[in-house]
């Protein structure tokens, strides 16, 4: 069974979706029927996991099938996001309290607000691929319990307020493809932008080389703000829901850090069975998917030339 939702949720999942609601519970069963016949696909068979996927793809049932064999894949591929997601392992427990992935509160139909800032501490005591694997587990608890994430897509916020040069050289390069090419390529999002605010002057060169990584319509909503064209962002993103600590007028990144903290632990079990929907690569009819096959690059950003 899929959860009901609002007629204004639903009237929206039907323009910009194409979603067919008489039709809905078939197009289901037909990506369920192909899922059972892949001999590779260990996957999550639930109807609502299903029609997140048919919604993220707007209802094609061609990309539904490429997106769902990607993401298995990629859960498979990437042991570094999607291996012993325990919230209590002691290097996931120190990411969540440093809340550095915190998702905003948000009214129905309008996209939801995903704040991101840098450690303020040194970068170099946790690991960027874990701080991407509790990023990737925070966005699977939407695809677990909220439609209008996926109906109404996503908006990133991103706060460079802490930026050292230690940040800089922290990042992986094959970490950074890695996490593009999953988000892009293998979740059923619907991206409409990502702002950033504080960035610091070698900004521009990393942008560059993500933007590198991304579709084209993606590169076209990315937003870079100063001091003199703040007032900008908040045309997009409320002022009332950014944390006051950050320059708007919510609740605290502390308050935020610790409910969504006590949030993703409470999801414990949910993480451990979850680990078994996976592709295994050696049943797959046809070309096998390989990690170079996908992402290809390696290295850190301490190859680039920085002024």
């Amino acid at each position: 069974m899929t959860r009901n939702i609002s007629d204004a949720l639903q009237k929206k999942a039907v323009i910009e979706l194409n979603e067919n609601v008489i039709r809905r519970n078939e197009d289901i069963e037909l990506i369920r029927k192909w899922l059972n016949q892949q001999p590779h696909l260990n996957a999550n068979l639930d109807d609502q996991y299903i029609l997140n996927f048919l919604r993220g793809c707007k209802f094609s049932l061609q990309k539904t099938k490429e997106k769902l064999d990607m993401f298995y894949t990629m859960k498979s591929l990437l042991p570094e996001f999607y291996k012993d997601r325990d919230p209590f392992r002691p290097e996931i427990q120190e990411i969540l309290k440093l809340g550095l992935c915190l998702p905003l509160s948000h009214k129905e139909t309008e996209p939801q607000v995903i704040f991101i800032r840098l450690s303020p501490e040194d970068p170099f005591k946790v690991k960027f691929a874990d701080v991407m694997k509790v990023s990737l587990m925070i966005l699977d608890i939407f695809l677990k319990e909220d439609d209008n994430f996926i109906i109404s897509g996503q908006l990133g916020l991103v706060d460079f307020k802490n930026s050292t040069i230690n940040h800089l050289l922290h990042l992986d390069l094959s970490v950074c493809k890695k996490a593009a090419t999953c988000l892009n390529f293998a979740y059923p999002t619907r991206p409409k932008g990502c702002h950033f605010v504080n960035t610091p002057g070698y900004f521009n060169k990393i942008i560059d080389t993500v933007k590198l990584w991304l579709p084209e319509k993606f590169v076209k909503r990315v937003f870079i703000y100063s001091e003199s064209n703040i007032n900008n962002l908040y045309d997009t993103i409320p002022a009332k829901i950014i944390p006051k600590d950050s320059g708007g007028s919510g609740v605290t990144v502390k308050e935020l850090t610790d409910y969504w903290k006590t949030k993703v632990e409470s999801y414990r079990d949910w993480f451990i069975e979850d680990e078994k929907y996976c592709a295994n690569e050696s049943k797959r009819i046809g070309k096998h998917s390989t990690s170079s096959d996908l992402f290809g690059v390696e290295g850190s950003f301490r190859s680039l030339s920085i002024d």
